[in-house]
């Protein structure tokens, strides 16, 4: 078993004793922000998909190397005719070097067999050397394959970590959405239990005469208005719930309870200094800054195949013939030095590529340019968001409290004989949207800061080899 297919056996554990749990499906889990995280990382189903695309590019690593080891090649031939039958037996032994040379050493015999003829016999061993002179000579071209099969498991190694950055994002939204969900129910549960005993308040006296029809039916509208919210919302958290458990990677059957998490805090002083640290550390930007050196080397490239395409090749042979395998030892030498070319002289197709790569470098400088105006942007919007998150969650506090006493205070008076049910009523309906504000303050606060260390690239600690470098 490979090392990644046991990985991926090791991560899916933790799934198998979850589905095999007793009760699991049965009772609500208790969850942390920590243990969701970790638990996302490892059983999330795109995870795992992206750790196989990683597992391909490093074959593709291999793949591209194996053109500088050494390759044996069998030659094995048989002719049969009227006037003679032949068979050629050898082995070729061949590399290629990161400069283009090649070198071949090769042994093979070749047996004749002539009707009414003594058998013949010819044997050969053989050292050829290619040595390309202008065009495919160096590392440049001969590494090429190489080096995208490297840079392309860079750009999937990043992709994998940015994935990473984004799944713990998501995973603290639901997060802090379920928990708003699950504060909510218990706010309009209290709620229920208050427009309960008005209504019951209510018609007593109405019964009584003290209070009119109009004020008995609207605190029983409002009961029922609140009784149709808490259905509702309950059917969110179902939801929301399902959604959870898929993103975690376990059965939608696991219904997790969240529990709060401590409150980030994100210290921002500058915006110049924190657009800089974006700037270190974001791997969208590192991939651009890639894209670019990809780009000219492409360059470099198609202006090396506008040079001929000559090689030099060097031939030493022993040769031996005879009637018998053993009388056919090579022992006589030829040699022989000369020169091939294989180009077109025109260069058509070659002076195309050299604009299409200047095109594709200058598209590359213009991506960047976008890419870090995209990336000072998202770091002043994020900073504002969070900035303007934590100074809401301040006055969704207060005024959650003042809501709060207002109601309070309202039912005492109403309770007295000194209110109505109307100030009641609406004394109600602005606590619950002082709740709801002050639960969104809450979720959308402690999402702000997430979403700020992502655009900085400072949520997880990224490889440093995946990182920007700096600028040339």
């Amino acid at each position: 078993m490979r090392a990644e297919a046991f990985l991926l056996f090791l991560l899916s554990l933790p799934a198998v004793l979850w589905c095999t749990a007793p009760g699991a499906s049965a009772a609500e889990q208790e969850i942390t922000l920590s243990q969701a995280i970790d638990s996302a990382l490892k059983m999330n189903r795109e995870i795992k998909k992206t750790l196989l695309t990683l597992e391909s590019s490093g074959i593709n690593i291999q793949k591209a190397g194996f053109a500088f080891m050494f390759n044996l090649t069998p030659k094995v031939s048989a002719q049969s005719g009227s006037e003679m039958d032949t068979a050629t037996y050898g082995l070729d032994l061949t590399r290629k070097t990161v400069f283009g040379t090649e070198a071949t050493l090769g042994a093979q015999t070749i047996e004749t067999r002539i009707p009414g003829a003594a058998d013949s016999h010819r044997s050969s061993i053989s050292l050829q050397i290619e040595q390309p002179i202008l065009r495919s000579v160096g590392k440049l071209i001969n590494e090429e394959p190489l080096v995208q099969a490297k840079r392309s498991q860079k750009t999937a190694r990043r992709q994998f970590e940015i994935q990473k950055t984004d799944l713990i994002v998501q995973v603290v939204s639901i997060h802090e959405e379920l928990l708003m969900l699950q504060r909510q129910i218990e706010y309009e549960d209290r709620a229920l239990e208050r427009l309960t005993r008005l209504n019951r308040l209510t018609q007593v006296r109405e019964k009584q005469g003290r209070v009119t029809r109009v004020d008995s039916l609207r605190s029983s509208l409002k009961l029922g208005n609140e009784q149709l919210q808490n259905n509702s919302t309950k059917e969110r958290l179902q939801s929301l719930r399902a959604d959870y458990a898929e993103m975690l990677g376990v059965p939608p059957s696991i219904e997790f309870k969240a529990i709060p998490a401590p409150l980030v805090t994100v210290d921002i002083t500058n915006t110049e200094a924190a657009v800089a640290l974006s700037l270190q550390n974001r791997l969208d930007y590192a991939q651009i800054q890639q894209d670019l050196e990809d780009a000219r080397r492409g360059v470099r490239i198609a202006r090396r195949n506008l040079l001929p395409d000559l090689k030099m090749i060097s031939r030493y042979e022993l040769q031996g013939n005879g009637t018998t395998t053993s009388a056919s030892k090579p022992h006589e030498s030829v040699w022989f030095v000369g020169l091939s070319a294989g180009s077109d002289l025109l260069l058509r197709n070659e002076q195309a590529a050299l604009s299409e790569a200047s095109i594709r470098n200058q598209l590359a400088e213009l991506k960047i340019e976008e890419v870090r105006s995209a990336i000072t942007r998202q770091v002043q919007q994020e900073i504002l968001a969070y900035n303007r998150a934590r100074q809401q969650i301040t006055l969704a506090e207060k005024n959650y409290q003042v809501a709060k006493d207002r109601s309070k205070l309202a039912r005492r008076l109403f309770e007295m004989r000194k209110g109505d049910s109307f100030t009641v009523t609406d004394a109600e309906d602005e606590l619950a949207q002082a709740e709801v504000q002050l639960l969104s303050a809450q979720a959308e606060t402690s999402t702000a800061a997430y979403k700020l260390k992502r655009v900085l690239g400072s949520l997880i600690e990224y490889p440093q080899d995946l990182k920007p470098g700096k600028e040339k």
